[in-house]
């Protein structure tokens, strides 16, 4: 059990959250999956729980996921978590703009199911154990 990669999927549209539960539900055996419908239970999760992935989503109601990002480059106890970005919103400065926050990847709603496993796959691959900081 103690292989198992621990991926966050942060989005407040439930029918969305069980759409992607579907898609990942093959891989329960590989990747421990929690899923939340904000970003504030997302900051709770980071706090108590090491994730090697967080997918989220950008336009949510309350705090976005910009808040998050912001959060988990900055504040969180591990700032070396990839985080993968979804959304619907057609704005290509977006994209760019979540590159440049340190966001690892970025994938267009609606979710092909192919690449969003093959993208978190990529992504727990190349994942970075720990950043050298305070060594």
């Amino acid at each position: 059990m103690e292989d198992l990669k621990r991926i966050l999927v942060v989005d407040d549209d439930i029918e969305l959250l069980n759409s992607i539960k579907r898609i990942l539900f093959n891989k329960r055996g590989i990747w421990d999956l929690d899923f939340v419908d904000s970003v504030s239970l997302a900051k709770e999760k980071l706090s108590t729980k090491k994730y090697d992935v967080v997918l989220t989503d950008i336009q949510m109601p309350e705090q976005d996921g910009f808040s998050l990002i912001s959060f988990m480059r900055n504040e969180a106890i591990d700032t070396s978590i990839p985080i993968v970005v979804f959304s619907g919103l057609g704005d290509t400065r977006l994209k760019q703009r979540v590159l440049n926050l340190g966001v690892t990847d970025f994938l267009n709603k609606p979710i092909n199911s192919s690449e969003l496993i093959a993208r978190l796959q990529n992504v727990i691959t190349l994942k970075i154990p720990e950043y050298p900081f305070g060594t």
